[in-house]
């Protein structure tokens, strides 16, 4: 999973007092029309049932989404896991990066022409490789091995830091994003927690959660990297960039400790859905 700055994604969550009429209204227009249009055909009981249930999707969608996200992001850690049992952690970013850098140069191509990705790609090339390697190449290859020596359910908490490491990075040396009062106070007692379980993991254990919270340091410096110097490019070049400057980076040691014999089933299932 590539992460992007939250300055590169359409605001969804604050609008203008007129925005937010506007869409109010065209909800109850749309609501209106679906019943009016429904009255000459005898069912305006179960238009009306209709429309209802039409209303409450739109208004229920951003926490459905919002939960499909959660369970998608936790799930992953689950399968780093069971490709870990086989595969070598720089084998297995390759697989990851190597299939999810082609799946976002074909939609890149569709959606917005070879051209334009290339010629994005050109203008921003060095804060691309930059934040290809910081936010995704090192920050996979740190979880990977971790995941090796610890469960996937300790590393998902403690990758929980990275909004507590983006905070403190931001109020150190990114301004436009520093987080103040009682957030910061939220943060910092995140932060207690997260030294907390840590410090609790036996000896043979410890420097692999300390890998994990590494890894979480790196996406919160790739993300402010990304939200300060990308902020003009679009976030599927941002991705396929990153993908395909991680797959090139892992591509050497990936091979080398790559499993001579078949991979199984499960192994093969596992990179594919990460």
């Amino acid at each position: 999973m590539v992460r992007l700055a939250p300055e590169q994604l359409p605001d969804t969550t604050c609008f203008p007092v007129r925005e937010t009429k506007g869409t109010v209204e065209r909800l109850g227009g749309d609501l209106r029309q679906v019943i009016q249009s429904n009255r000459g055909f005898g069912g305006g009981g179960i238009s009306r049932h209709r429309a209802s249930l039409r209303f409450t999707w739109e208004m229920r969608r951003p926490s459905v989404i919002l939960t499909l996200l959660a369970l998608i992001w936790g799930a992953s850690f689950m399968l780093i896991k069971i490709a870990d049992r086989e595969l070598a952690p720089a084998t297995l970013i390759l697989g990851r990066l190597a299939s999810a850098t082609l799946l976002l140069a074909a939609i890149a191509v569709v959606q917005l022409g070879p051209r334009a990705t290339l010629d994005h790609m050109r203008g921003a090339w060095r804060w691309l490789v930059v934040v290809g390697l910081v936010n995704t190449a090192l920050p996979f290859w740190l979880l990977s091995w971790g995941e090796t020596r610890i469960d996937s359910g300790l590393a998902s908490i403690i990758q929980g830091a990275v909004p507590i490491f983006n905070a403190l990075l931001a109020f150190a040396f990114f301004r436009e994003a520093r987080v103040t009062g009682v957030r910061l106070l939220g943060l910092a007692i995140g932060f207690v927690g997260v030294a907390l379980l840590v410090g609790a993991q036996p000896h043979g254990k410890l420097l692999a959660a300390l890998a994990v919270v590494a890894m979480a340091l790196c996406y919160a410096i790739g993300t402010l990297l990304a939200g300060r110097h990308l902020r003009g490019t679009p976030p599927l070049v941002v991705a396929l960039a990153s993908t395909g400057v991680s797959t090139l980076a892992a591509l050497p040691a990936g091979i080398a400790q790559a499993p001579s014999g078949m991979w199984h089933g499960e192994t093969i299932m596992a990179i594919l859905v990460l």
